[in-house]
């Protein structure tokens, strides 16, 4: 279903996209504190709603919010998961020169969509914006209502770093205090160039892959790693943790032994070198750390196993990885927990040496690689 309100002939500079599923307890407030600021920058401002086929009342929510023209409403059908629904948002909804993928569980401050469509407006060559945020624990600090605009308190602040300005790299924002720029919610992007990269993606609905997880994180460190980005250091909005939609112990060790680890990957790829590498590769590997002890407190012995073989496989190549990773988990007291994967992982290591460095048909091929260069750097001399 799609309606097609707030349709208007010329080209918003801003697109809010908001991808949602099961959102009808946040969506009252999150839209109360948007849409009233969206109104009053009706020729610059379009939003959108992208329901990924809610079985609650977000239809209902949204539908009036739509009938009233304020908005457009996109229900899929069926469930997309999480990473397409970005991508779509990016490659076919959006209209605007800039896209912000929302979320359901984020609230505006008062005042903040028009300091940042007149910012945008002001830097027409920039690409990339990136907004810093206030995080607060939901339920507890969830108000009971807001009026264009949420200024309540928090528990603490993503990044102290609060002084808007011009920043010339992106890649330099890559601080573990930022969590590697992984959340959805904190860029502004240039749509045309995110969704030349999107459409060449093939995003599936579970997550694990970084470009499935990470979709908005993916696209602009392959797009705008370079790039000079637009930093709003005063905080635009505020978050609320333990809203999330993947809090469960598998899902989040598909995100940490998976996804994460591949986005540093990507960085790396793209040139992130020496000491923000380290930082990145460490930060990766503290936060599957912390999945493989939900994992043990909820004795997930086979699956953490599983993850464990696919994390060491994937990225043995981070050498700050597995040691960070079981430091963390020793650090939290599982001594016992600690041993067995410490004796798992040499067993590993053991069979990484046999096949990679002792087995027979592996120095075969190592002799015949230093014969034939041997023989190359003989005939250059």
């Amino acid at each position: 279903m799609v309606s097609e309100s707030n349709t208007g002939g010329g080209q918003p500079l801003l697109s809010i996209c908001l991808p949602v599923y099961n959102g009808a307890e946040y969506l009252p407030n999150v839209l109360a504190a948007l849409l009233p600021q969206a109104d009053e920058l009706r020729d610059l401002v379009e939003v959108i709603v992208a329901d990924d086929a809610s079985q609650d009342a977000s239809e209902l929510l949204c539908c009036a919010e739509a009938a009233a023209d304020r908005l457009r409403y996109i229900r899929n059908c069926p469930n997309l998961g999480m990473g397409p629904n970005i991508a779509r948002c990016i490659t076919q909804h959006a209209r605007g020169r800039y896209v912000w993928i929302w979320s359901q569980h984020c609230l505006l401050r008062k005042g903040k969509l028009r300091e940042i469509v007149e910012t945008l407006s002001q830097n027409p060559d920039i690409g990339v914006a990136y907004v810093n945020f206030r995080c607060a624990v939901y339920p507890d600090r969830w108000p009971q209502t807001c009026d264009a605009g949420f200024d309540g308190p928090y528990d603490y602040i993503s990044s102290t770093d609060d002084i808007n300005r011009i920043i010339p790299h992106w890649h330099l924002l890559l601080k573990p205090h930022t969590c590697l720029c992984t959340q959805t919610y904190a860029h502004i992007v240039d749509r045309l160039r995110s969704a030349e990269f999107l459409n060449r993606q093939h995003i599936n609905r579970d997550f694990g892959p970084a470009v499935a997880t990470f979709t908005q994180t993916t696209a602009t460190a392959s797009v705008f790693f370079d790039d000079a980005v637009l930093y709003f250091g005063d905080p635009v909005f505020t978050i609320f943790n333990g809203a999330q939609t993947w809090g469960k112990p598998r899902t989040r060790a598909l995100v940490y032994f998976h996804a994460l680890p591949e986005l540093v990957g990507i960085f790396r790829h793209r040139g992130l070198r020496n000491g923000p590498l380290r930082d990145a590769e460490q930060y990766a590997s503290q936060m599957a750390a912390e999945a493989a002890v939900e994992l043990l407190k909820s004795r997930e012995y086979g699956f953490l196993t599983s993850m464990l073989v696919r994390y060491y496989w994937g990225f043995v190549s981070q050498k700050n990885s597995i040691s960070a990773m079981l430091g963390a988990v020793f650090l939290t007291g599982w001594c016992r927990q600690t041993r067995w994967l410490l004796a798992l992982l040499d067993q590993f290591r053991r069979c990484w040496l046999y096949f990679a460095v002792h087995w027979r048909p592996a120095r075969f091929v190592r002799s015949v690689l230093l014969r034939w260069q041997s023989r190359s750097l003989g005939k250059r001399r």
